[in-house]
């Protein structure tokens, strides 16, 4: 949904290359910036939310396949490159 939102607000946005005029009036100039921040920053939560909830169903220990080292290493790497 958020993603959607994104693409509905981009023709609003390319209006005004097309119409240069119309940045130098202040309310839509606020509309353009406001509706291109709010929808990407939904975007992006919204990819981190799954980052999230996909990161937390990674099992860290399987007693047939796995060790134990082993699942805290995948978790270490993980904590890495989210701080990367």
């Amino acid at each position: 949904m958020a993603d959607l939102l994104v693409g509905a607000s981009l023709p609003y946005h390319a209006i005004f290359f097309i119409t240069p005029g119309l940045s130098r009036i202040q309310y839509p100039c606020y509309v353009r910036f406001t509706t291109i921040i709010l929808t990407a920053a939904a975007s992006i939560l919204n990819l981190l939310v799954i980052a999230i909830d996909r990161y937390s169903m990674i099992p860290t220990y399987h007693p047939s396949t796995h060790t134990i080292e082993e699942g805290k290493l995948v978790k270490d790497i993980f904590k890495l490159s989210s701080i990367y």
